[in-house]
């Protein structure tokens, strides 16, 4: 990737961004969770913290804290409302920069975001935003990167949700053994089904070797695997 970088020039962030701020709700303006007309999501410095009736931004945007839980970074799409805690940045000119591009790009380089954070209680100040720069190369090898990273992301996904699973039937497979229960009590019925795919397609570096699930407790789980292989430099 950093090949691929090196083909890229820097332009600072107001040349190719639209910035904006929030605006923020009172808590009788918005709900915790998602019922009748409450329907937009309500981002604050650290993610969605609820749901309002109504929408400030729709389309794609990148959100950051503005204060706080400084070098948050989150991908939006759609409608949703932002509080006054945020700062919100969308590209001017998707054939320039692309916005998942420029989304990964900041969510690994988020420490220019926090070495900014000044005074006692975190914080940035949006003027500073502006100024900073990213380098951007051709179109093609931006979508290429997103390709790659947003594979990635899937696997990773799909990792969290088998080990969220591993961990609700554990007690279950505890039981099953010290206290001589039954397997049909353990595990569903019809189990749930994850697709599996690999990088392979994409990436020679990148493989999905299988992983050995010989317990019959463990059978009925989704199977993900991920092995991600770097080629030594020469």
């Amino acid at each position: 990737m950093c090949d691929l970088l090196g083909q890229a020039h820097l332009e600072v962030f107001d040349n190719v961004l639209e910035i904006r701020g929030g605006k923020g709700k009172r808590k009788d303006e918005r709900k915790e969770e998602l019922t009748g007309e409450y329907q937009i999501p309500y981002y604050d410095s650290n993610g969605i913290i609820g749901y309002t009736k109504e929408y400030l931004y729709n389309g794609v945007n990148i959100v950051t804290a503005r204060k706080l839980s400084i070098g948050s970074v989150h991908y939006v799409e759609g409608k949703y409302h932002p509080s006054d805690d945020t700062i919100n940045m969308t590209s001017k000119n998707e054939t320039i920069l692309f916005n998942k591009y420029f989304y990964y790009w900041l969510l690994f380089n988020n420490d220019i975001l926090k070495r900014m954070s000044t005074g006692i209680k975190p914080g940035i100040r949006m003027s500073d935003v502006r100024q900073l720069k990213i380098p951007i190369p051709p179109l093609e090898i931006q979508q290429q990167i997103v390709v790659v990273l947003t594979q990635i992301d899937s696997k990773i996904k799909a990792e969290s949700e088998y080990i969220e699973k591993m961990r609700q039937i554990t007690p279950k497979v505890f039981s099953y053994y010290f206290n001589q229960g039954s397997p049909d009590t353990i595990l569903p019925t019809t189990p749930p089904t994850t697709e599996t795919s690999t990088l392979s397609s994409i990436t020679p570096e990148i493989s999905s070797p299988p992983l050995p699930m010989t317990s019959p407790i463990l059978t009925d789980l989704p199977k993900v695997k991920i092995s991600i292989k770097l080629k030594p430099k020469t």
